[in-house]
């Protein structure tokens, strides 16, 4: 009888381990086949399409390097597609093979990058998603009750919605590590780059953002109670919960605001808990109201009370727009731009984005060392006196201010604006459209220059100015 029992005990375990086992599938854009069988790199697929078809539960998808125009990726099962690289912009998956203009031209339903389907639990790492054009919600990503997605050392970049959430729409759980939401564009009025909505039982719209940087993201329009970056939005406090730490959200901006309009970095309406920890809330400077935080249609004291509702410490909040922002937590003016002092947005070695720090920002070493992760967004170890936000100052960091201190104001425009330059050695402003025909340029003189374009350069262009042998890029949106 035991020897059976035995028997028995070593076929469950063994018909455990076959279910539970995970075939690695392999894709490449450029040697790739789709009539291979995907069970090596020498052997592998060309699109992720079919790779996602052929996987199975707690599969895993290696794909190699290289640029694919693959738009509207269902993804119906618990996988991970991962880029072969520890460099996140060598795979680039993207809706179009061209940036959208952010005004909906060109835009489709539903032409965003990834969307899950049926209860999938989804890990996304190592890769740069972009150039999603999707009237509908979400630029990038879709994510629905009852799914999750994880993304780890990724970009989500120049995405555009038509309706809310310019990169990520979501009614289930997302978790973000280690990686940018940046650029992104929302047709509507709420997450520039995440709209999370819980509004019945099955909708838990968790959101939970450790050692990342969300900067620059818009909405096309708000009025004072709506706008922001991140837009959690809850029927009541039994659903929806926003927990960062040791991450940077910066520049949020409206770029057609009315009605007394508010560049919010997180608008959390009603919702179950909202925890900030270590991390940078820094809005635009662009429009007339700005603040990093703002909660609505909740009890105002959401923060360390007993029922457990959050917690808010050694956290930066600029324009602090909220009670209970904590005793240990920098606002007013020393949560200025000039007090955080931000280096330039670049990418690092791993292929992420990422807004730095500079000597003297009143961030450095001002962290909890016992809740912030241990490496910052670039791997840099945080030690025992950490940062604020998602990137860890040392003596060795390189990136600097840029030298020439650009200014442009306004942005968008109607091919008027001002260019203010602080310093001017030959300096030299071009514009070019995003295909890289030159439309126009002017020398610049320091102080402030005013533009005027000729009628007929209108959409996205980029400007790029030539100053003292230094030389920046801005994009610029013009009527």
């Amino acid at each position: 009888m035991k020897q059976f029992q035995l028997l028995l005990l070593s076929l469950f375990f063994a018909v455990s381990t076959v279910s539970l086992a995970q075939t690695t599938w392999y894709v490449n854009g450029a040697s790739g086949d789709n009539g291979n069988d995907g069970q090596s790199e020498s052997s592998a697929f060309a699109t992720i399409y079919h790779a996602v078809d052929q996987s199975s539960d707690n599969d895993m998808i290696k794909v190699a390097a290289g640029t694919y125009t693959q738009p509207n990726i269902l993804i119906d099962k618990s996988i991970t597609i991962k880029g072969v690289d520890d460099d996140a912009n060598a795979v680039i998956i993207q809706a179009q093979a061209n940036e959208p203009d952010y005004i909906g031209t060109g835009a489709e339903s539903n032409k965003r990058i990834i969307s899950l389907g049926s209860s999938a639990e989804v890990t996304i790492k190592n890769m740069t998603l972009r150039y999603g054009n999707s009237t509908t919600a979400g630029g990038a990503i879709a994510v629905y009750a009852g799914q999750s997605i994880t993304i780890d050392h990724c970009n989500l970049l120049n995405c555009y919605s038509g309706a809310n959430g310019g990169a990520i729409i979501s009614w289930g759980s997302i978790n973000i590590t280690n990686s940018c939401i940046a650029n992104n564009v929302s047709g509507g009025l709420k997450g520039a780059a995440i709209f999370g909505q819980s509004s019945n039982d099955t909708q838990l719209n968790d959101i939970t953002i450790n050692n990342s940087v969300i900067y620059n993201n818009s909405v096309t329009g708000s009025n004072k109670d709506q706008g922001a970056a991140i837009f959690s939005e809850n029927a009541d406090a039994t659903k929806g919960t926003i927990t960062m730490n040791s991450s940077t959200l910066a520049y949020t901006k409206i770029i057609n605001p009315a009605n007394n309009p508010m560049a919010v970095g997180i608008r959390f309406i009603k919702g179950k808990s909202l925890t900030l920890t270590n991390s940078i809330l820094f809005n635009s400077l662009e429009n007339k109201w700005g603040t990093g935080l703002d909660i609505g249609g909740t009890d105002p004291q959401v923060f360390d009370i007993i029922e457990g509702r959050g917690i808010n410490h050694h956290n930066i909040i600029s324009n602090a727009y909220a009670n209970a922002i904590g005793t240990d937590c920098i606002a007013g003016e020393s949560a200025t731009e000039a007090a955080i002092s931000f280096g330039t947005f670049t990418k690092g070695a791993n292929g992420v984005y990422t807004l730095p720090l500079l000597a003297g920002s009143v961030a450095i070493d001002a962290a909890d060392a016992t809740t912030a992760v241990s490496t910052d967004i670039l791997g840099t170890s945080r030690g025992s006196a950490p940062d604020m936000g998602s990137f860890e100052y040392t003596t060795a960091t390189t990136i600097q201010r840029e030298a020439m201190e650009v200014s442009i104001t306004p942005n968008p425009n109607n091919g008027a604006f001002k260019v203010k330059i602080a310093n001017s050695d030959n300096s030299l402003l071009e514009v070019f459209a995003l295909s890289g025909q030159k439309l126009y340029s002017s020398q610049l003189v320091a102080g402030t220059n005013s533009i005027v374009l000729p009628s007929d350069i209108k959409g996205i262009v980029l400007v790029k100015l030539i100053a003292n042998g230094q030389t920046c890029t801005r994009k610029m949106l013009i009527r």
